[in-house]
């Protein structure tokens, strides 16, 4: 009811004397400040937040409350654009929102190991030269390296073994029980598989083995009366 008797007071004039439209309180001629429409006195035009005085030049008013404003408390309006200041606050929090996103995802991201272990073979520095020269020197190249001195060499999950060794044997021994029963210069399973499978139809199967390393296993079967399948394993 007090609003409403304030707002009567506020919208008429009484003879001559202009009501404050802050105050509510008469206005003299030489001490009103006229603001779209509205009478104020000198000391009531200020900014309905902070207080601070008020010129014709930096006030602002809300069509809809009648409030005034300064211009750093002025509320903004849908259809004004916003300020660098606003687009800066707005683009910062944006990439402060990618970045703790990221740092999400890369936390759950996990390392997935190799399935099979691979052993990392020692390299024979001898070896490793030869193949060097071979490399620098003109072509045609070998397809297979051969010691210097003559004699074997054969390349295994624990690094390359040749016939020049003592321990030739034990090594070879080492990498599978059975294989002391095996003669590197008698070892016919290059032949056989060229022989009996290449150029055929037939199935490799390949894995790993914990100590020989690769293996190929190759599967054909016999066109024959009696059923019978023929397996090499390399």
């Amino acid at each position: 009811r007090r609003n409403k008797i304030r707002n009567s007071k506020r919208s008429h004039s009484t003879g001559n004397v202009e009501m404050c439209n802050g105050c509510g309180f008469p206005i003299l001629e030489e001490n009103m400040v006229s603001a779209q429409g509205a009478r104020y006195h000198t000391t009531c035009f200020r900014c309905t937040r902070c207080d601070t005085q008020l010129t014709l030049k930096n006030y602002r008013k809300q069509s809809m409350e009648g409030q005034l404003y300064c211009e750093a408390h002025a509320p903004q309006s849908r259809d004004s654009s916003p300020s660098p200041e606003t687009d800066q606050k707005n683009c910062d929090l944006f990439e402060m929102l990618e970045r703790l996103q990221g740092t999400r995802i890369d936390d759950q991201r996990c390392h997935i190991g190799s399935f099979y272990k691979t052993p990392i073979a020692a390299i024979n520095e001898d070896q490793k030269r030869n193949i060097q020269t071979i490399v620098q020197s003109d072509g045609p190249y070998p397809m297979i390296v051969l010691p210097v001195n003559g004699g074997y060499w054969m390349e295994s999950s624990d690094g390359f073994i040749t016939s020049e060794e003592d321990n030739v044997h034990e090594s070879i021994t080492s990498l599978h029980p059975s294989a002391s029963e095996l003669c590197i210069d008698t070892d016919f399973t290059a032949q056989c598989y060229r022989g009996d499978f290449y150029g055929k139809e037939h199935l490799n199967y390949y894995a790993i083995d914990e100590y020989l390393g690769p293996i190929v296993m190759s599967i054909k079967a016999e066109p024959s009366s009696v059923e019978s399948i023929k397996a090499i394993v390399r």
